[in-house]
Formats: C-alpha cells, sequence, structure tokens
C-alpha cells in the first residue's frame, strides 16, 4: 500500500471518528473502515449498536463494504447487522459494494437477503452503479437476481 492510500487511510478514520458522537460507536465504524477484524470484534461489544452511525450516517457495516473488506461484511451481517440501512447520501451497503466493484460482498449482502432496488429518491441502484463504473461481472450477478 502507498504512502498517499495510508495517508488517506488514516484520514478517512480520523474523520469517521470526529463524526461519531459515542466515542465507542466511533471506534466501530472507524475499525471497519480500516479493516480491522479485531478492533471491530472489541468495540462491539462496547457500542450503543451494531448499526450505530456516525453523524453523517455510516455505519460499520456501510463503510466496510465501500472498502470492500469481506470478512468484516461477513461478521456484521451474521451477527445482525441491518442490511438495507441507508448512510447519510442515502446508499446502503449493496450499493457501495456495488460501487467499488466488490463482487464477493455484493453476493453475501444479497445472498442475506439485501434489498436489490434499495435506494433513496435521487439515487441510483446498485445494478445502475455497477452499470455507470463497469462492473460487468456485478451486473450479470445482480440481474440473475
Amino acid at each position: 500500500m502507498g504512502i498517499s492510500m495510508k495517508i488517506w487511510f488514516l484520514l478517512v478514520s480520523i474523520f469517521i471518528m470526529i463524526s461519531c458522537s459515542n466515542s465507542a460507536d466511533s471506534k466501530l465504524v472507524s475499525s471497519a473502515a480500516n479493516g480491522d477484524m479485531e478492533l471491530v470484534k472489541s468495540s462491539l461489544v462496547n457500542a450503543s449498536s451494531i448499526d450505530a452511525k456516525a453523524n453523517d450516517g455510516w455505519t460499520a457495516l456501510t463503510v466496510s463494504a465501500r472498502e470492500g473488506h469481506f470478512g468484516i461484511v461477513e461478521l456484521l451481517v451474521n451477527e445482525g447487522a441491518d442490511l438495507n440501512a441507508l448512510e447519510g447520501g442515502g446508499n446502503s451497503p449493496l450499493f457501495w459494494a456495488a460501487f467499488g466493484g466488490h463482487a464477493d460482498i455484493v453476493k453475501l449482502l444479497l445472498d442475506k437477503g439485501a434489498d436489490l432496488n434499495n435506494k433513496c429518491t435521487e439515487c441510483l441502484t446498485a445494478i445502475e452503479v455497477s452499470k455507470r463504473n463497469g462492473h460487468k461481472e456485478i451486473v450479470e450477478i445482480l440481474n440473475n437476481r
């Protein structure tokens, strides 16, 4: 991982930590963003909820789906995280997994019952964003559901 990517992850983590009102919730969301499985597991114990949101609406599931952290997504889903929670911009974990080209996460979320058409009024669906970003494998997965 290049230095610029490390800086980007650090900045994202700092932003998420600042935007969370509860420090335990902050730790959960930021550790999910960073892909730190052990810290996610320990943070779940003290967080107010598995679906705790940062002030901007990001949850641990949404941010880990966006970043492509399959193991963390799987853990959160198996622990009962809301598959269809919309972040502050109105997009779901499925949208962010599709946006990022994370086919394994898209499959997992769909298999566990994520709503294929979940979106805010002015947002794209997962299939629309997959087409726009050229993720042909994900378009095929979504078309077959």
